[in-house]
């Protein structure tokens, strides 16, 4: 822009300019809000726009709060604010994005199980809206939610459910399957956490005339003993009441089987919290 002034009584004139630069108006995109399932990330905002300096608040859950499009991983629903500004001194702009955090679905395959040598067990799994069991090595059909299992050896299942957001969660379930030369069988390990999942570990199966199941500390003192199969051990020392603290276990099984066969077993089970 130029100004020229004239003096009306002499006629001189001067004059003068100026220039006024037009700064590109600034852009904030904090891009449309978006739906996530626990543990999962997502990227938010959009591309890098040069001569503009970006900043995202809350900062929970972002892997750069500078960045243009930083990463979100929240575990809770959070919404974002981007405040975009310059050098040139323009007000800065803002926009948000509103991130939706899916907690995950509670699988459950259901309590582990046995059976003897070519039987065959329901699973029931439960907590989504579509299921998938793996391996499907003797399962009538892996992509139901109540599969007949039929396996030739002891097989972990893991169930893999979905829910209506597509939100995945796992849970596993254990069938054993006993050989009948022996009727019976002593878990690995068991988790006496309160969760009403494998909490109390038990001999399994049966065919006893007479029995006494035994645990102790690596020490060698007495934590547990029964004569009866349908008691079993909750993790907690006889003499105080206690609960133990996680280690490997000693147990003893002794007894007599419905065929005479003398039982006089000795292992390892570990209790895991």
């Amino acid at each position: 822009y130029s100004v020229t002034v004239t003096d009306a009584s002499t006629g001189c004139r001067n004059s003068d300019f100026v220039i006024v630069t037009m700064l590109p108006p600034l852009i904030a995109d904090a891009g449309p809000d978006v739906q996530i399932c626990l543990n999962d990330s997502i990227q938010i905002g959009t591309g890098l726009i040069e001569g503009q300096f970006y900043h995202w608040s809350p900062a929970t859950g972002l892997n750069d709060v500078n960045s243009a499009n930083p990463v979100a991983r929240p575990t809770v629903t959070t919404t974002y604010t981007l405040v975009v500004s310059d050098t040139a001194g323009c007000t800065p702009i803002t926009d948000n994005v509103t991130v939706t955090v899916h907690p995950l679905p509670v699988a459950n395959a259901g309590p582990d199980d046995s059976i003897q040598q070519g039987a065959s067990v329901q699973l029931t799994g439960t907590g989504g809206v579509q299921y998938h069991w793996s391996p499907p090595n003797g399962l009538s059909n892996a992509n139901v939610f109540n599969p007949v299992a039929s396996p030739d050896s002891t097989t972990n299942y893991v169930l893999t459910v979905m829910d209506i957001f597509g939100c995945e969660n796992t849970d596993t379930v254990r069938v054993t399957v006993i050989d009948f030369a022996k009727p019976f069988w002593i878990p690995s390990a068991f988790t006496p956490d309160g969760n009403g999942h494998n909490d109390v570990l038990y001999v399994r199966g049966g065919g006893f005339l007479t029995y006494e199941f035994s645990i102790y500390n690596r020490y060698g003192e007495l934590l547990f003993i029964s004569k009866n199969i349908s008691e079993g051990w909750d993790g907690t020392s006889r003499l105080t009441g206690d609960d133990v603290p996680p280690d490997a276990y000693v147990y003893k099984l002794t007894g007599v089987l419905n065929n005479g066969t003398t039982v006089n077993e000795k292992g390892l089970v570990n209790l895991i919290k």
